[in-house]
């Protein structure tokens, strides 16, 4: 398969915009859900206290997204294909 910039871009976008996403969005709306737990800025201060201190757990649900919509682009890429094949 030859180099494309253009798709490269578009997947490095992608996985930029999910990685901020995890970082930035969802210790939002877990707040909503453990409010008697956590303060916000508890939430952010332990998330990036684990991201450094180089916690396994926290590399998962900071990837989680990107891997999601790699697997529903994939599953979509899968249908396309058959779709192409039976016509």
């Amino acid at each position: 398969m030859k180099f494309n910039k253009k798709r490269f871009a578009k997947e490095w976008l992608i996985f930029i915009g999910c990685i901020l996403f995890s970082v930035l969005i969802l210790p939002i709306i877990f707040y909503f859900f453990m409010t008697d737990k956590y303060t916000l800025s508890k939430m952010y201060s332990e998330l990036f206290e684990a991201i450094f201190d180089g916690e396994g757990g926290v590399y998962l649900f900071v990837l989680l997204p990107y891997i999601l919509v790699q697997f529903i682009r994939s599953i979509i890429w899968s249908i396309k294909i058959i779709r192409f094949k039976n016509n």
